[in-house]
């Protein structure tokens, strides 16, 4: 049995105990409203066919909220008070969810019934989840299963790394190499070393490799990602970098570790019509909200300053595909168009009220009409400059895997702060773990940064 299989295998066991549970410990509940000692406290107001109308629509959400919160990822290397934590977190959301369900389309559910079945699920998953990973665990001793992987770093971070495997008896790990260093600050690797690791993954067959700490540059981990002539090898990397990004990065489970995987695509065809339609329909009520302030912001443009209001600049999108992308107006007039990005909140290519439209970020509200257009989308990479393009490496072309958003990563993460061309890690990141509520996460966490101005010039 190959390493996908295997994982498929008990991706499906986990659904299936959850499926087992969830009907379990309703009807559990629901039959123990006939002892006299709780028959009061539950009622009796419905039949059971009613509550079976409802049970799939609520298992559904159940799923999906499950889902959402890593619970049925392929590979878990979650620890077991974390999984718990997950479960009761999960559980939290889809309460919340059904009591305004219930409450909007007044539908005909015993409250008590719910409440009181509740806690009934939550033991009753728990005890599951730690029976499935016991199981697991002797399975793997018995039969072998094992993940072939490969460990690169600095001496103490390998030594650490190791350790926290050990806590992890039911992956059946089985560690083909270590390659160590003894540098703590080594920046980038050697041609011979770098080959050499190469020559170390290429004779081993390994299915994984984790690089545990950040003493290499990001530059040089992905050129070694791409030289790796097994384009399946998974790689993962240990860092808190991206902790800021999503709020709950946990340095001490393996289940967070970023995945940077440069040769298989994340985007699902429901992914991609899922996005379009939030971009259209936010696009379209965020322009329609701020068509007065749109039409003013044109007027003093137009008024205070020579040139035209809107700045059209080639920019490459999706697939390496080029288009324009529009802003106001900020500069003087015979600033050149692909001109070096300020730095400096006293630069003086700057015009007067340009420096409040950057300040508050208005000066991107033309950009939705890109997002319209299905050039652009609200959530993306940075868009980039063709002659930025035209320079990269072939690793950095994952960049054009997912289309340019007007907010980001990079947005939340610093903005004119961080060299964009220095840290593509963050669109990386972007690409390899984008989803709905990823992207729900960067907008909300977008607004505090714009009314700040962080990062702003």
């Amino acid at each position: 049995m190959n390493q996908r299989t295997y994982r498929n295998l008990w991706k499906g066991v986990r659904i299936f105990g959850d499926c087992l549970v969830f009907l379990l410990s309703f009807f559990t509940v629901y039959f123990l409203r006939e002892h006299y000692f709780i028959k009061n406290l539950l009622g009796n107001n419905l039949f059971l066919s009613s509550y079976l109308l409802q049970l799939p629509f609520l298992f559904f959400i159940f799923l999906l909220i499950f889902k959402i919160f890593g619970l049925y990822d392929e590979i878990f290397y979650t620890r077991k008070l974390r999984e718990i934590y997950l479960i009761f977190r999960s559980l939290l959301w889809w309460i919340l969810f059904l009591v305004l369900y219930f409450y909007i389309f007044h539908i005909s559910f015993s409250r008590m019934i719910f409440f009181v079945w509740v806690p009934f699920l939550f033991l009753f998953l728990v005890c599951t989840r730690l029976l499935i990973k016991t199981f697991q665990a002797k399975m793997v001793r018995r039969y072998e299963f094992k993940t072939r992987i490969g460990i690169v770093g600095s001496e103490e971070k390998v030594k650490n790394f190791l350790e926290i495997l050990k806590e992890y008896p039911y992956l059946g790990v089985d560690i083909v190499f270590c390659h160590t260093y003894k540098p703590e600050g080594i920046k980038n690797l050697h041609k011979k070393e770098a080959e050499k690791i190469i020559s170390e993954i290429e004779k081993s067959k390994v299915d994984e490799i984790f690089i545990t700490d950040e003493c290499l540059t990001y530059d040089t981990i992905l050129d070694l990602i791409y030289k790796v002539s097994n384009k399946k090898l998974i790689f993962r990397i240990s860092t808190d970098i991206f902790k800021l990004a999503t709020g709950k990065f946990d340095e001490s489970s393996l289940g967070e570790i970023p995945v940077l995987d440069l040769h298989k695509s994340t985007l699902s065809f429901a992914h991609i019509v899922l996005k379009r339609v939030v971009d259209v329909v936010f696009g379209f009520l965020f322009l329609v909200l701020f068509s007065l302030p749109i039409l003013l912001i044109c007027l003093i443009i137009k008024v205070s300053s020579p040139g035209p209001v809107f700045l059209k600049q080639e920019r490459v999108g999706y697939k390496g595909k080029r288009f324009f992308m529009y802003k106001f107006r900020t500069m003087d007039v015979n600033t050149p168009l692909y001109e070096k990005s300020p730095t400096d909140k006293k630069d003086k290519r700057i015009t007067p009220f340009g420096r409040i439209l950057r300040k508050t970020s208005m000066d991107e509200l033309p950009q939705f009409f890109n997002v319209l257009k299905g050039e652009m989308s609200i959530v993306g990479p940075r868009p980039e400059m063709p002659f930025l393009v035209e320079n990269y490496k072939p690793w950095q072309m994952k960049r054009l895997e997912a289309k340019p958003g007007i907010t980001g990563l990079w947005q939340i993460l610093g903005r004119k702060d961080i060299v964009l061309a220095d840290n593509l890690e963050y669109d990386f990141y972007y690409i390899n773990n984008q989803s709905i509520l990823f992207d729900f996460i960067i907008l909300a966490k977008t607004v505090p940064v714009v009314f700040l101005g962080k990062g702003a010039y």
